[in-house]
């Protein structure tokens, strides 16, 4: 599964940069991929957490 998240974490980060270049950093789809990319850093590190 953590392989997967990472994946899903790039592709999130990719969006988001080239949404932020193309948009803007205040634009309302750069701010949801952001927030987006939070919550899958939030569940990335309580995977972490819990196989520790």
């Amino acid at each position: 599964m953590t392989k997967t998240l990472l994946n899903q974490l790039e592709q999130v980060r990719q969006d988001m940069i080239q949404c932020a270049s193309e948009k803007g950093l205040t634009d309302e789809s750069t701010i949801r991929l952001s927030e987006e990319l939070d919550q899958l850093i939030n569940q990335y590190y309580k995977e972490f957490k819990k196989n520790k």
